[in-house]
Parts: structure tokens; C-alpha cells; sequence
């Protein structure tokens, strides 16, 4: 079940405006100007791959996945979490990012 929370919480990218809880300690996060998903350390070696992991951006007891580029590394290895389109087509696409962005992610599979 998601549930959406509405109270002030610092973020990498300002403010939280909203924060829709993905999964235990995965979040996804809007702030007047920019956003991204947030996931706790210990959770995120748990739920990530080490490749995942490297793309994440430390911060405070998070690991900081920003909504343009970095998102894509959670959505490809957990594209459930990507609640506006299906699983597939969420992989697909988060996959043509990574490979943009991140190419290195799939060096060594």
C-alpha cells in the first residue's frame, strides 16, 4: 500500500512537498523545483545491486536516486515501484536511461 505524506522534510533538492512512501524506507519525493526517490542505506544494500548502489548519491541516511538521470537504476531493478505505467514498460524505459546516462551500469553483466 502506498501512502503519501504531507509534512516537511529536508531533501537533497529542497523542501519535500510530498512524500509517497514506495516500499519500507524507499521514497519517492517532490519539492517545488526538483525531486527523486530516497532509499535508507541499509535498505538500499538489501534492494540494490552494487551497480545500483554506486549511482545513488549519498545523503544523510539515504542514498539519493534524483528524478532525471539517477531514478532509473532503482526503476530497472525495481520497476514495481514506478506506479504510473506497468512493470515492463517501466524497465523498458528506465533501461534506455541508464544506458544514456549510466552506460558503465551494464559493462561486466
Amino acid at each position: 500500500m502506498m501512502v503519501t505524506i504531507t509534512r516537511a522534510m529536508p531533501t537533497p533538492w529542497g523542501e519535500a512537498q510530498t512524500i509517497e512512501e514506495l516500499a519500507p524506507s524507499v521514497y519517492s519525493v517532490t519539492t517545488a523545483v526538483h525531486g527523486g526517490i530516497l532509499i535508507g542505506k541499509r535498505r538500499a544494500k538489501k534492494l540494490l545491486s552494487e551497480r545500483a548502489i554506486k549511482i545513488g548519491i549519498p545523503w544523510r541516511r539515504y542514498l539519493a536516486y534524483e528524478e532525471d538521470c539517477d531514478v532509473a537504476a532503482v526503476f530497472y531493478e525495481h520497476p514495481e515501484y514506478g506506479t504510473w505505467t506497468d512493470a515492463k514498460e517501466m524497465k523498458e524505459e528506465a533501461e534506455q536511461n541508464l544506458r544514456r546516462w549510466y552506460p558503465e551500469y551494464f559493462k561486466n553483466e
